[in-house]
This record gives structure tokens, sequence and C-alpha cells, in this order.
């Protein structure tokens, strides 16, 4: 799961298809670069984190990769919820 869909997720997305991963975006709507790239999206604030939780759950726990303008507003809430280990960006 990809948080944000704009220009600079752009490269996140392609590497993670190129890996062979599927790739779930989660932003805002609008007419995002990478919602064109994605395998699935979830039109949601990317500040909501329990929106963001309720969508990571539903999608049976898959990796999360935010960018760096949300990972410090979500990241409190997704590493506890899923036993994750706090690591320093």
């Amino acid at each position: 799961m990809i948080l944000g869909a704009g220009i600079y997720q752009v490269p996140l997305i392609r590497t993670a298809r190129r890996m062979g991963l599927y790739t779930i975006v989660v932003s805002i709507p609008g007419d995002y670069p990478g919602f064109a790239l994605a395998d699935k999206i979830y039109e949601l604030n990317t500040r909501d984190k329990e929106a963001i939780l309720a969508a990571a759950e539903f999608v049976h726990r898959e990796p999360m990769w935010p960018s760096a303008q949300s990972a410090m507003s979500v990241k409190r809430c997704i590493c506890p919820a899923f036993r994750m280990r706090r690591r320093k960006f």
C-alpha cells in the first residue's frame, strides 16, 4: 500500500510493479498519475488515520510504503496497530 498518487509516488509505484508486487495506492480523489499505474486504488484522505488503517486491514495487512509527506502523520497509527517496529526515516 502506497500513500499518495502524485508525481513523487510514481517512481515508487513503478518500482513496486517491476518487482512483481500488487500495488495499492491511497490518495484523495483527483487526477493523479499514480492512479493509472496502480492495481487497486482507494480514494481516501491520507491524513485520515482511521480510514487508512481500515483499508490496510481490508487488504490483509500488506506492507505500507508511505511517501515522505504522509509518513510522519500515519506511522504513529499504523506501526502499533500492526505490531511493527518503528524505524527512523
